[in-house]
């Protein structure tokens, strides 16, 4: 049963990245509006419709080995993989949401202030 959850785990990684990827594009069309630094930069240099889609690419890729490799470890690593993939599968999704309804909701404000640390860490 534990293994199935880890394995629902992994489809709603990719799910809710999926939402993330499909509203991101929905939402902007220059990198400029990106709030999240290291994708705008990835966006500027490959395009936003290129980068969307090969960051949902890399992120399927991590997910699934990944997963597959906390799988083979037994309880210990599935219940790791799925206490991880949990709450990042919710941020995905608050993020899609934020992108499709234009309203911030308290995951998006906290990523947007992660967002900001970074862009300023980067200038110094």
């Amino acid at each position: 049963m534990l293994k199935g959850i880890a394995v629902a785990t992994i489809a709603l990684l990719v799910a809710t990245k999926l939402c993330d990827c499909h509203s991101t594009l929905w939402r902007i069309s220059v990198p400029a509006q990106e709030t999240n630094p290291l994708a705008r930069r990835i966006m500027e240099r490959l395009g936003v419709k290129t980068a969307v889609w090969l960051v949902f690419g890399l992120v399927v890729f991590i997910s699934v080995l990944v997963g597959a490799v906390y799988i083979s470890l037994g309880t210990a690593g599935q219940l790791v993989y799925i206490a991880a993939g949990l709450p990042i599968s919710a941020v995905q999704f608050a993020v899609a949401m934020h992108n499709w309804t234009g309203r911030a909701n308290f995951i998006t404000v906290a990523v947007s202030r992660v967002h900001r640390r970074i862009g300023r860490s980067k200038r110094m």
